[in-house]
């Protein structure tokens, strides 16, 4: 066509501690900058793309960066399977139908959350979070809660001015940062606890729903262990 399009555009609003946000009136969401909790990956994205995109649109359902890649080849009339070498798989899913209709629910049944190289969590279904491992805020230093609640090492002078705590480094993914839950991975139910305040297991899951604990983790290790 000759009229160009306009591609998604997004911004990263992760803080760098909770603490920070509550000053600045950013938002509760739990973690930030660098940390896979929602307060640390979730982000608003506009995308505008006349006769498309229904102007005004507002959409909660799951997408990610990764899925401009194969919502492009789709909408260039290219088959993903024919551009990719024979094996090779990628966490990009086509989310075309939600542009199109913006109530269409998540193209994934599982999306995996790196700490750098590594998938440590996962959304299932959109609406349950799977932590494997988590990142330990305070990675070699004591918690220091006169410093903030929830930071990991690290001195950022420039964090005193702006935000009034001395200490938000980003969080490493190496071993030595990370806490792994071992069989029983920590699960978050984004639907009734956006703030993950709540983790769930096998023996406490909400009564009445759609999914159990173990089915939930099952799916989450097929698709990392798939990668």
């Amino acid at each position: 066509p000759s009229r160009a399009r306009r591609p998604p555009a997004a911004a990263d609003l992760g803080h760098a501690a909770r603490d920070a946000a509550r000053l600045l009136g950013r938002g509760r969401l739990l973690g930030g900058k660098g940390q896979l909790y929602e307060g640390g990956v979730r982000m608003p994205g506009v995308a505008r793309w006349p006769g498309v995109v229904p102007a005004g649109s507002v959409s909660s359902t799951l997408v990610s960066t990764l899925d401009l890649f194969p919502t492009i080849i789709a909408a260039a009339g290219l088959n993903i399977s024919k551009v990719l070498p024979a094996g090779y798989a990628i966490d990009g899913r086509d989310f075309g139908a939600v542009l199109r209709d913006p109530s269409a629910p998540t193209a994934h049944d599982v999306f995996l959350h790196y700490c750098g190289f590594t998938p440590i969590g996962a959304r299932v279904h959109g609406r349950y979070k799977v932590f494997w491992a988590t990142q330990r805020w305070h990675t070699f230093d004591a918690a220091n809660y006169s410093i903030c609640t929830e930071c990991c090492n690290g001195v950022v002078p420039a964090g005193k001015i702006f935000f009034g705590v001395k200490a938000h480094q980003m969080c490493q993914c190496d071993e030595g940062a990370l806490e792994w839950h071992g069989g029983a991975p920590v699960v978050f139910d984004l639907h009734t606890d956006l703030m993950e305040t709540t983790p769930l297991n096998g023996s406490a899951w909400p009564a009445g729903a759609p999914i159990t604990y173990e089915e939930v983790v099952a799916l989450a290790n097929r698709t990392r262990d798939a990668m």
